[in-house]
């Protein structure tokens, strides 16, 4: 497409430079602008440009152009007047910068806690982002930090900001400004640099993701390149709290530097999974060729990501032997592909194949939430037979109502005899998966069933009925006494009975 289809009027672009400024980059600042009405970000170089400068910039808005993603933030068109161009783009209302350091973020961001889950959604987003500049575009970002990651409302990264953007086969090799998140081999200003420099600097931001603090903020006298290139020779880098407590917290001459990183990070130290650190670390590997490369990265990030959600490792591995690639990363799969294994490994019969695929999906899926909420209903139903066993007894059970709705059962039991029951999934509580609706004095009550994983891979279920507490290995046992103790008599009837499946 050529530049006279690209070129924006003027006249047409309003900037507002006191109250519309957003940010600033290595070459140029950036404003909230309007086209025609719509929003739209104008990015300004702050000097004019050399010709080597502008063809820097057009070569931008030329990938821009003919890489049309979602991946990347929309480019629109172009002002240029003179050897000053103005580059306009789609308006993203934040950063991954912005979100993470800013106090006065818009509402639509505080929907979601910055909790684990969510950091390691947003990094993996990164990642995936600049896999597909590597992988699809072939160039080099050479820019790559939290600022240059858009954000939209839905949590949807986009990357952004290619004034480093390069070919690799282009001559240009040097950066105009120091940067914190550069690789050693960028600040020694190497003839030769990869794509590794892009997952170096993925390496600090997972830090700053999951720190949500400034990089190297320790090492305040570190003020120029020639500092910080003897600071990662050394092989100074940010702190990896979670490490350094586990290395030195019995030691008697680091108590309190202990203490001091406890101070500084407090809650953050708990709650980050040490194998994010040793991701870290993978990527910022002062040897280039050392570095872990863009796929294993954003498949060892997928790792994390199944690890924290599942929280069981047996869990972790066998999704991951049996999904993995372009499945697992999509965090869920069809019903009959999650069946599959089982099936072939405990040689089910027809009948329970059938069973199970009625049963153990919402609407013909499995995600990771529903896996796991799986797991803490029946045990590791998946690698053992006697849990699967289980499950599938359950699910034949004609008291057994699945994943209907508190108030879906209310009106199926709505006007049935007193002792009239079923049983079905709960969410509201983590360790009390199962309820039991009943009818009582002519109406209907609730009793929540606890459960409590085994050592040996099964599950323990408490219930509390009539003030006593009582504990069983087996959820059709536990149906069974309850109902010879007349704490409920008649299995409901599913003549009205709505389903989600």
């Amino acid at each position: 497409m050529s530049l006279s289809s690209l070129t924006i009027k003027k006249e047409d672009l309003f900037i507002d430079k006191e109250t519309g400024f957003i940010g600033k980059g290595c070459f140029g600042s950036v404003y909230k602008g309007a086209l025609s009405g719509v929003s739209v970000a104008v990015k300004i170089p702050i000097d004019e440009l050399t010709p080597t400068e502008l063809k820097t910039y057009l070569h931008e808005m030329e990938l821009m152009n003919n890489f049309h993603s979602s991946n990347v933030v929309l480019f629109i068109g172009v002002v240029t007047p003179t050897t000053t161009p103005m580059f306009v783009h789609e308006f993203i209302k934040t950063d991954l910068s912005k979100y993470i350091h800013c106090d006065n973020i818009t509402s639509e961001y505080l929907r979601r806690p910055l909790d684990v889950p969510l950091k390691i959604d947003l990094f993996l987003q990164c990642c995936e982002r600049i896999q597909w500049l590597h992988n699809v575009v072939n160039i080099i970002h050479r820019d790559v930090k939290p600022a240059n990651f858009l954000l939209d409302e839905n949590f949807h990264i986009k990357v952004g900001d290619f004034g480093f953007a390069d070919t690799l086969q282009s001559k240009s090799r040097t950066f105009r400004d120091f940067s914190k998140y550069c690789a050693p081999e960028v600040l020694l200003m190497a003839k030769s640099i990869g794509k590794e420099i892009d997952v170096y600097s993925l390496g600090i931001t997972m830090w700053e993701v999951f720190y949500e603090s400034a990089p190297f903020f320790e090492y305040q006298e570190i003020k120029t390149t020639a500092k910080m290139i003897e600071l990662l020779k050394s092989g100074g880098r940010p702190i990896l709290p979670v490490t350094f407590i586990e290395e030195n917290e019995h030691k008697k001459d680091k108590e309190n530097e202990v203490h001091r990183v406890r101070k500084t990070f407090k809650e953050l130290i708990e709650k980050t999974p040490k194998d994010a650190e040793l991701i870290m670390k993978r990527c910022w590997e002062f040897d280039a060729k050392k570095r872990v490369g863009i796929d294993k990265l954003v498949e060892l990030v997928n790792t994390l990501r199944l690890g924290v959600s599942l929280g069981d490792s047996n869990a972790t591995s066998w999704w991951q032997k049996n999904f993995e690639g372009e499945i697992c990363r999509t965090n869920f799969v069809l019903v009959d592909e999650f069946i599959k294994p089982i099936v072939k490994t405990f040689r089910l019969k027809e009948d329970d194949e059938k069973v199970l695929k009625r049963n153990i999906g919402v609407a013909n899926e499995i995600d990771i939430m529903r896996f796991k909420y799986l797991i803490r209903l029946f045990g590791k139903f998946y690698n053992d037979k006697n849990c699967l066993r289980k499950m599938v007894d359950v699910f034949k059970a004609e008291w057994w109502f699945g994943g209907i709705t508190k108030d879906d059962a209310v009106a199926t039991l709505e006007g049935h005899v007193d002792g009239t029951f079923l049983v079905r999934e709960s969410y509201n509580v983590v360790n009390a998966p199962i309820t039991i609706s009943k009818r009582s004095e002519g109406r209907t009550t609730h009793t929540r069933i606890y459960t409590k994983g085994k050592k040996d891979g099964g599950v323990e279920y408490t219930i509390t009925a009539r003030g006593k507490e009582s504990k069983y290995d087996d959820l059709t046992f536990l149906i069974e006494a309850k109902t010879a103790l007349s704490f409920i008599t008649f299995v409901c009837d599913r003549k009205a009975a709505p389903s989600i499946y």
